[in-house]
């Protein structure tokens, strides 16, 4: 049986690029409902160290909590997108139109000067937001391929529907 054959055109941005890093370090389902039972309990942790009955008026222990809440606030809003920013920039082949073609043997990338074929055994993972799709070689290693590089929901349904039969495992 071959499929239909679809290709999809685009230029990334640096939002691009951003939008990828993010996806890529959402964590499974299961790990984010931990994560949300751990900041729950870092937040009482620090409630009671500043407000509980056994509360330190001194000391500098008290400061670990919201020193570490401002230091991850401060790395997740500012450094990750300036990164991000500068690596897109520094990226010139990103800056190029670029077009991703699904075939029975695997996702063509084609770009000025470049043309690889990758098979679809290379890819271990897939995950999706609502603006990117990321098709995994290793645990660390993506190929971005933004939505809004698909003309119709049509397109784009029909790139979902090969991806998640080409790439089982799907990252939710």
């Amino acid at each position: 049986m071959t499929e239909q054959t679809l290709n999809v055109i685009g230029t990334y941005t640096a939002s691009d690029i951003l939008s990828a890093t993010w996806l890529s370090l959402r964590p499974r389902r299961s790990w984010r409902v931990a994560g949300v039972v751990l900041i729950l309990f870092v937040l009482w942790a620090g409630w009671a160290e500043f407000y509980g009955p056994h509360a330190q008026t001194d000391g500098w222990m008290r400061w670990i909590v919201p020193g570490a809440a401002l230091y991850f606030a401060f790395v997740f809003a500012a450094v990750l997108p300036i990164k991000s920013r500068r690596a897109y920039e520094q990226r010139k082949d990103l800056q190029r139109p670029c077009s991703f073609t699904t075939s029975d043997a695997g996702l063509l990338f084609s770009a000025e000067g470049v043309a690889d074929l990758k098979p679809w055994s290379d890819y271990l993972k897939w995950k999706e937001s609502d603006s990117t799709l990321l098709l995994y070689m290793s645990d660390n290693m993506y190929q971005i391929i933004p939505k809004r590089f698909f003309t119709s929901t049509a397109d784009l349904d029909a790139f979902r529907a090969v991806v998640s039969h080409k790439i089982a495992n799907r990252v939710t």
